[in-house]
């Protein structure tokens, strides 16, 4: 089984589709039928009832249980280990599912190793261990068990295919290009192969490449989404908005985006028919991250200018951002996630509005979002006086996406900020394992989390700020949204939304980018960021004296 080709985009929320209507009995009926099917034996068919388990209650987390039990006991051990990473995105109980994952990991290893054992060089056997580890995050293991695959058989598609993805996991950039270079100068290569190698070129910054890369898969084979998806990111880098909104349409043809479309009858707007909204209701809804709904929610107003008084805008977006975009535009109505749709005649997935309403390129908005005012001083009276500069810290996004790796900075490497005559207000929301030593360091770090309900009440904490200091995450698109003067602090190769060679942001005027100039050296960065805050912080100081002595 070939590994899913890895990209580094923006965390993916749960699906957003609707199922038929149907009761919680018949659920329960048809999922007590797939399980004594299981027991039977008879496991095509109980893996046949679980999908349709699934279809009907999407939401509902046992059917994946099972499914996943299902199909280890057919041998498709990675088919199984992949529902188990998708039930950990999609919620639930996360220390049961990762055990379920280890342990259906370990039946497959063990079933391998027993293969292995009567057939040393089985090149599919050895293969498979690799692919094991990888798909459950063990990517130093996989690199091994890829390298020892490949010292028996060492032009292994496959082999060679999981390799660079391992090393390219483990952000070993330049082995992972080496592992796919090797892998294009065998034959019978395939087009997607041309992908992963582009892949690798776009995050070591070589734009160029990448797309002469992606352009050769799409000679291979025209229609693979993925390429066009890839090319579409390059020309968003390159700042060709035109010619990259249209080719980040094919994201819904992907794997990894396909299933995450709104399962709804109406048309998507605008369609064959033409883009005429006066008058309709139109349901706006998010596909991807929180920061991509932050950051993409600013066209609902335009949306709102082409529907009329007659018309309607309702924006479907995650409940932890509900209230604060409710302040988005008052002809906007928020609804939530995992709430029955509401009546609508066509729709749009965010992501899709800037090509629908022909905007070409960005324009910078400022503080288009707002905090609400009594959470804000309640939030001022929490925070308490201070004469000091007052600076949120957001250093990781979710543990749980391997992407972060390289976005995320350790705190320790930010410690020669914690010296600084400012007041530290941490913006994290999820404190990565190993950062807990190096927090206690920073002394005056102040610490939230618990009371943040939601994104309204982050927006209030971060409204009392006078900067913002974070990795690329949601809380930069927060501050951005806000209009809030935020840093930003970004790997070599950052995601196409913040392009190339420059250090500030089409989309928000408040911005301030601070860049690799290296792949993984972030002590320029740092640097960088020290003499910056330190004249800053001098400045407020100065202000502060001389707003104590002015005369009342």
């Amino acid at each position: 089984m070939a590994v899913q080709i890895p990209e580094e985009q923006s965390s993916v929320q749960s699906p957003v589709s609707t199922a038929p209507t149907v009761s919680l009995e018949q659920v329960v009926e048809r999922l007590t039928q797939g399980i004594v099917l299981r027991n039977e034996g008879r496991l095509t068919e109980a893996l046949a009832v679980m999908d349709e388990v699934i279809h009907l209650a999407p939401s509902l987390t046992p059917p994946r249980v099972h499914r996943a039990h299902l199909l280890a006991d057919l041998g498709r051990y990675e088919e199984a280990l992949l529902e188990c990473n998708a039930l950990l995105e999609t919620g639930g109980p996360i220390f049961e599912n990762l055990w379920l994952r280890d342990d259906l990991r370990e039946r497959g290893l063990a079933a391998t190793e027993a293969r292995l054992a009567e057939y040393p060089e089985d090149a599919e056997a050895l293969q498979r261990r690799g692919d094991l580890h990888f798909i459950t995050g063990q990517f130093d293991e996989a690199e091994q068990a890829y390298a020892e695959a490949l010292a028996v058989h060492p032009d292994h598609h496959g082999t060679l295919e999981g390799h660079g993805h391992a090393l390219l996991a483990l952000d070993r950039r330049e082995e992972a290009l080496a592992a796919y270079r090797q892998l294009l100068l065998l034959p019978h290569g395939e087009a997607r192969h041309w992908v992963n190698f582009g892949n690798v070129l776009q995050s070591l910054g070589a734009l160029e490449e990448a797309e002469e890369a992606y352009r050769q898969a799409i000679l291979r084979e025209p229609e693979l989404p993925e390429a066009h998806l890839e090319l579409g990111h390059c020309r968003l880098a390159a700042g060709d908005f035109d010619q990259g909104w249209r080719q980040y349409q094919w994201r819904w043809r992907t794997r990894q985006m396909g299933h995450l479309a709104l399962d709804t009858p109406q048309p998507r707007w605008p369609d064959q028919s033409g883009g005429e909204l006066t008058g309709k209701t139109i349901l706006l809804w998010a596909e991807q991250g929180l920061g991509d709904t932050l950051q993409f929610a600013r066209y609902a107003r335009q949306v709102a200018d082409q529907v009329g008084t007659a018309g309607k805008v309702v924006l479907r977006a995650p409940a932890p951002l509900k209230e604060l975009l409710a302040s988005l535009d008052p002809r906007v109505e928020v609804v939530a996630e995992q709430t029955p749709l509401p009546p609508h005649d066509c729709h749009s997935p965010l992501m899709s509005l800037p090509l629908a309403l022909d905007q070409g390129a960005p324009a910078a908005l400022a503080a288009y979002l707002q905090a609400n005012e009594d959470r804000r001083r309640a939030w001022a009276q929490r925070l308490g006086e201070t004469r000091r500069l007052r600076v949120g810290l957001a250093w990781a996004g979710k543990p749980r996406f391997p992407s972060n790796s390289s976005r995320d900075i350790p705190l320790q490497v930010l410690l020669p900020l914690a010296g600084l005559d400012v007041d530290w207000v941490s913006l994290q929301r999820d404190e990565p394992a190993g950062d807990a030593e190096a927090r206690a360091h920073f002394l005056d770090l102040q610490r939230h989390e618990l009371a943040w309900v939601d994104f309204a009440e982050t927006a209030a904490l971060m409204d009392n700020l006078d900067l913002v200091i974070s990795v690329d995450t949601a809380m930069a698109h927060l501050a951005g949204a806000l209009g809030k003067p935020c840093w930003v602090l970004l790997r070599q190769a950052g995601e196409w939304r913040w392009q190339r060679d420059r250090n500030d942001s089409p989309w928000y005027p408040s911005l301030t980018l601070f860049r690799q100039t290296q792949q993984g050296d972030w002590e320029p960065v740092v640097e960088a960021v020290l003499a910056a805050l330190t004249a800053m912080a001098a400045a407020h100081q100065e202000n502060s004296k001389d707003s104590a002595a002015t005369p009342v």
